[in-house]
C-alpha cells in the first residue's frame, strides 16, 4: 500500500514518499497540529494480525519516545490507518551511513567522532532496558550538521524477514531465546546461536560498522550468507592496519575490543567504548602519541565547573585493549592492578566512594598522604602506601590537605567552607602538623590555598579584609585582587594553587582574576615574573617536576578534555598526557611519577512535597531550572547527555520521567508550568517563550542580548526577563503578555538573584541593590526597602504564601538549613534542614520553596579515583 501525497493519517497530512524497506514505507509529512515537518514509518500489514508483536511494538515505542536522546531519533507519535500500524518521528535532513560509506571510508578522525555519539545514543538506551538487536550502517543516520541518529531502535528488533539473500540480508524473529534475528554480518556469536542477547551485543555490531567505517569494507562479509554466519563466529576481520597505516593501533584495540566473540570478553557498557574513544583526541595519525604523551603543544577559557560523566578508568583500560568486569569501579575494595598504556602505567591508589580533595607523595615516593569526603568515612586526612589498598587516618578530622614537605610537616585547612558551592575551593584556618602525629598548630586565618617549600617556607592564597593575595614567602605579595561583597563575586577566586619549586627558588600558580583567561604563573623568591602560559578555558591542578618544569592540567578554549602540558622557566610548553577524561593533577614525586585523580560528576535532584521525597535525578547532567507553583519542574540537561545545543526538560507532578521540550536552557517557568523560558546557548542569544506541552514557541525580540541571567512572570501575564547587552550590566525589564514593549522594572543597579522572587500577590519582588543587599522593591511605584537580618552569603529560595516572609539558605552548607525570615523584623526561623540523599560536598547548587512549602534541590555528586601514573615524559 503506497499512500498519495493529501492523505490523512491522524492529523498528519502525507507530503511525498521518502523511501522502503523490511521495516515499510517512509513518508514526509505535516503535523498540522503542531505545524511541523515530520517522518511517518508505515509498518508492514503483518504487524496487524500479530496481536503479541502489536503489542510488543507499541511498549517499544513508548520506551524509546522516553529516551529523548540527541543521538537516538525521537518518537513523536504512533497510530493506525487502513488497519497498519504507523509511527510518526523527527525528520532528518541528511544521509544514511551507507550512503556516506558508497563513497569509500571514512576520514578516521569523522570515523571517531561518529562512533562517539553512536556509542553514547547506544549507553542512553542500554541503560533503559532496550536493546537494538540491529546496528548497521542502514539503522544509522548522519545529519547535516554532523549529528548522528539512531535509527529504529526498538522497532529494528520486531523486522520481518527479508525475502532478499547474501551479506545484507535480514534474519528476523521474536526475541526469546532460540530466535535468531538482526543482519548477517552485524549479528554478534550470540546472536548467530540464536542465545540470549544484552547491550554487549550492540558492542559487537558497533565495532562492525566501526570497521567498516574505517576500512570501508564490511568486517565479516563472504560470498553468501552462511559464510558470512560462519567468519562472524570463528574468523578475525582483517587488521585496519594493513589496510590503512595511519590508523593507530590504540583506535584498532578498541574495534577489536568490541569484535570479541566472547561477550564476558568485550567492553562491558556503551559507556566504556565513549570514554575509550574521547581519549583518542585529534587525528587517528596522532592519537596514539596523544595517549603516550607526545603530541606537539596546541594552544588554547568558562567556570570550574564540572559536569561530564566520566568512568575514567574504564576508558583507559579499554583504549589498552584490556577487558575489564561491568561494574568494577562500584564495587568495595579491591587489591590495585596496574593498566599499560605503551609505556605509561596507572596504578590505583583509592577504592573508595566519594570526593577527593587533595593528595601528595611523601618523600619515599611511595607513602600517599591525602584528605577526602568519603562516604562511610568521616571528613579528614588520611595516609595510604603503593604497598597494600588500605589506609588509615592521620588524626585530623574535618581538615583538608593543603600540603606535604620533604621534611614530613603537613599544611592542613580546619573549620574550612565551600563558600560557591564548589568543592575544589575552600577557605579555612591553616594550621601545620607533623607526619609522625601531635596536635595542629594554627597559623593564618582566611587561607584558600598553600604549599610548603624546601624549608617549609609558606606559599599562600589568603583572604584579607579587602583583597585577596598571592603570597611568597608569607608577606611578600606576588598577585592580588579586591574582595567584592556582591554575591555574584563568591566563586571568582582569581587565584589558585601556589606550588612551591623542589629548590625553593621559584613558585607557580593559577591566575584568572581576567574572567575566562586562565594563565600559569612562575614567580621567582624575589617576587620577579619569570614566564607566564597562554590563556585556558579550566584549571586542574599543577606540580613541579624534579628537573624544573611545572606540569598542570588545564582545558583549552571551546575543549572539554583535560592536558596535561609542561611549561619550563624559558616559558616553552609541551604536551605530557591528553587525558581520555577529567583528570584533577595533585603531585609528581622525585621519581617523576604522576599522581592524578580522575573525577566522574553526578547531578542529582530532590523535590519533597506533601507525598514525601521524590528522585526527580534525570541523567548525569540534569540541572535544576525553575519550579513552579503548580510542582512543575524544569530541567536543563547539561554535559553528553545534553547535546551540543542543550536540553531543556519539563517534569509534570504525576509524570513518571520528564520530557524533553527544547534545545537551549530553561530560565523560568509560568506559575501555572504551562509556559518555559528558553535561551539559546549558541550565538546569537535568541530567547523564546516554549509552551510545555502543544503548541508552537514563540521568539522574543529583545534585539542583541549577550547573556540572561533570570526570568519569571508577573500574575498578570507579563514576563519580567533580566538581560545583559553589550557593554551594559544586567537590566530587569517587564514585558507585556504579547512578549513585546519592554519596560525597566527596578530602579537602577538593582537586580535579580534567586528563585521565586516575585511575590505571590505579584506586587512585590525581592532583589539585590548595588552593594549586593537584599531588598524588596514594589513593582508600581519601584521603591526598594532592605530586608533586616539577612546574611551575605544567603540566597533567596522563594516566597511564603503569606507574602510577608521569604525562605533563605546557604548554597554551601550541607546539610542545608532553610530559614524563613520576616520581612518587617527581620525575625528569622528554622523551617526545614534538608540532608541529601548522597554526600553533596560542596553543598546544594539550587533550591526553589513553592509559596505552598513544596520545594525542590540540586546537587552535584563527584567520585574521585586516585591514580599513580608512571612512564610520563
Amino acid at each position: 500500500m503506497s499512500l498519495a501525497p493529501g492523505t490523512r493519517l491522524g492529523h498528519y497530512g502525507i507530503v511525498s514518499a521518502i523511501g522502503a524497506g523490511g521495516m515499510g514505507e517512509v513518508y514526509r509529512a505535516r503535523d498540522t497540529r503542531l505545524d511541523r515537518d515530520v517522518a511517518i514509518k508505515v509498518l508492514p500489514a503483518a504487524f496487524a494480525t500479530d496481536a503479541d508483536r502489536l503489542a510488543r511494538f507499541e511498549r517499544e515505542a513508548k520506551a524509546v519516545a522516553a529516551l529523548s536522546h540527541p543521538n537516538v531519533v525521537a518518537i513523536f507519535d504512533t497510530g493506525t490507518h487502513d488497519g497498519r500500524m504507523y509511527v510518526v518521528t523527527e525528520l532528518l535532513e541528511g544521509e544514511t551511513l551507507r550512503d556516506r560509506l558508497r563513497g569509500g571510508p571514512l576520514p578516521v578522525r569523522k570515523t571517531t567522532e561518529h562512533a562517539v555519539q553512536l556509542a553514547r545514543g547506544l549507553a542512553a538506551a542500554h541503560d533503559r532496558g532496550l536493546v537494538h538487536r540491529d546496528l548497521k550502517p542502514e539503522n544509522v543516520f548522519l545529519l547535516n550538521d554532523g549529528q548522528i541518529k539512531i535509527l529504529d531502535f526498538g522497532l529494528a528488533r520486531q523486522a520481518m524477514a527479508s525475502s532478499g539473500s547474501g551479506a545484507t540480508q535480514t534474519v528476523a524473529a521474536m526475541t526469546d531465546p532460540g530466535t535468531v534475528m538482526g543482519t548477517v554480518g552485524y549479528m554478534s556469536p550470540e546472536q548467530v546461536r540464536g542465545l540470549p542477547v544484552d547491550a554487549r551485543s550492540d558492542l559487537f555490531a558497533l565495532g562492525a560498522v566501526l570497521h567498516e567505517m574505517l576500512s570501508g569494507q564490511r568486517a565479516f562479509q563472504r560470498e553468501t550468507a552462511a559464510d558470512t554466519l560462519t567468519a562472524v563466529l570463528t574468523q578475525d576481520p582483517p587488521d585496519l592496519g594493513g589496510l590503512r597505516p595511519e590508523i593507530s593501533p590504540a583506535l584498532e584495540r578498541i574495534v577489536r575490543h568490541c569484535l570479541e566473540k566472547n561477550p564476558a570478553e568485550r567492553f562491558q557498557t556503551a559507556r566504556d567504548v565513549a570514554f575509550a574513544l574521547d581519549g583518542l583526541s585529534g587525528s587517528s595519525a596522532t592519537a596514539a602519541a596523544a595517549m603516550s604523551g607526545s603530541l606537539p603543544a596546541v594552544p588554547g577559557v568558562s567556570p570550574r565547573r564540572r559536569t561530564s560523566p566520566l568512568l575514567v578508568a574504564a576508558g583507559i583500560m579499554a583504549v589498552a585493549g584490556i577487558a575489564w568486569a561491568a561494574g568494577h569501579f562500584g564495587a568495595g575494595p579491591a587489591a590495585p592492578t596496574s593498566t599499560a598504556i605503551s609505556d605509561v602505567t596507572y596504578k590505583p591508589v583509592t577504592f573508595e566512594e566519594g570526593f577527593l580533595f587533595a593528595a601528595r607523595f611523601a618523600p619515599d615516593g611511595r607513602t600517599i598522604v591525602y584528605s577526602a569526603d568519603w562516604d562511610q568515612q568521616p571528613r579528614g586526612v588520611y595516609v595510604t602506601s603503593l604497598d597494600s589498598p588500605e589506609f588509615r587516618p592521620l588524626g585530623f578530622p574535618g581538615a583538608d590537605l593543603l600540603a606535604l614537605s620533604r621534611s614530613g610537616e603537613l599544611a592542613i585547612l580546619s573549620g574550612s567552607i565551600a563558600p560557591s558551592g564548589n568543592p575544589y575551593i575552600r577557605i579555612g584556618t591553616l594550621a601545620r602538623a607533623s607526619l609522625t602525629g601531635g596536635a595542629p598548630r594554627a597559623e593564618l586565618e582566611g587561607v584558600r590555598f598553600a604549599d610548603l617549600g624546601p624549608n617549609n617556607t609558606l606559599a599562600v592564597v589568603r583572604d584579607g579584609e579587602r583583597r585577596r593575595t598571592m603570597e611568597y614567602p608569607v608577606g611578600q605579595v606576588l598577585a592580588e585582587m579586591p574582595i567584592l561583597k556582591s554575591r555574584s563575586a563568591t566563586g571568582m577566586v582569581g587565584l589558585v594553587c601556589p606550588r612551591v619549586s623542589p629548590s625553593g627558588d621559584y613558585v607557580a600558580f593559577f591566575d584568572y582574576r581576567v574572567s575566562a583567561a586562565i594563565t600559569v604563573k612562575i614567580f621567582d623568591k624575589s617576587g620577579k615574573l619569570v614566564t607566564e602560559s597562554q590563556s585556558f578555558q579550566d584549571w586542574w591542578g599543577l606540580a613541579w617536576t624534579p628537573s624544573n618544569e611545572v606540569w598542570f592540567g588545564a582545558s583549552e578554549a571551546g575543549g572539554r578534555q583535560v592536558v596535561v602540558f609542561s611549561l619550563d622557566l624559558q616559558g616553552r610548553r609541551r604536551v605530557v598526557l591528553r587525558a581520555p577524561a577529567s583528570l584533577n593533577l595533585h603531585d609528581v614525586s622525585a621519581q617523576g611519577d604522576l599522581l592524578a585523580s580522575y573525577e566522574r560528576v553526578m547531578s542529582r535532584v530532590e523535590l519533597i512535597d506533601p507525598g514525601g521525597p521524590q528522585n526527580r535525578s534525570w541523567r548525569e547532567g540534569g540541572y535544576v531550572a525553575a519550579f513552579s507553583r503548580s510542582h512543575t519542574l524544569l530541567l536543563n540537561g547539561e554535559g553528553d547527555s545534553g547535546g551540543p545545543r542543550g536540553s531543556v526538560y519539563v517534569w509534570q507532578p504525576k509524570d513518571q520521567q520528564p520530557v524533553r521540550i527544547a534545545d537551549g536552557s530553561g530560565r523560568a517557568l509560568s506559575p501555572d508550568g504551562s509556559r518555559a523560558v528558553v535561551v539559546s546557548i549558541k550565538a546569537p542569544v535568541t530567547v523564546s517563550i516554549v509552551p510545555t506541552g502543544a503548541g508552537q514557541p514563540q521568539v522574543l525580540d529583545l534585539g542583541v542580548v549577550q547573556y540572561v541571567s533570570w526570568a519569571g512572570w508577573l500574575p498578570d501575564g507579563r514576563l519580567v526577563i533580566q538581560f545583559t547587552r553589550d557593554g551594559s550590566g544586567p537590566v530587569a525589564y517587564a514585558l507585556s503578555p504579547a512578549g513585546k514593549d519592554p519596560a525597566a522594572l527596578l530602579p537602577s543597579g538593582v537586580t535579580l538573584r534567586g528563585d521565586n522572587l516575585i511575590s505571590p500577590d505579584g506586587t512585590r519582588v525581592a532583589a539585590l541593590d548595588g552593594e549586593g543587599r537584599l531588598v524588596v522593591c514594589t513593582i508600581a511605584a519601584p521603591v526598594c526597602q532592605p530586608v533586616p537580618g539577612l546574611e551575605d552569603v544567603e540566597d533567596v529560595a522563594g516566597w511564603h504564601a503569606d507574602g510577608r516572609s521569604l525562605f533563605v539558605y546557604q548554597r554551601q552548607s550541607s546539610p542545608v538549613q532553610i530559614d524563613r525570615i520576616e520581612l518587617a523584623s527581620g525575625r528569622r526561623s528554622l523551617w526545614k534542614v534538608i540532608r541529601p540523599v548522597e554526600a553533596a560536598v560542596g553543598g546544594v547548587n539550587r533550591l526553589i520553596v513553592a509559596p505552598d512549602g513544596a520545594f525542590v534541590y540540586g546537587y552535584d555528586r563527584t567520585r574521585s579515583e586516585l591514580y599513580v601514573i608512571k612512564g610520563l615524559k
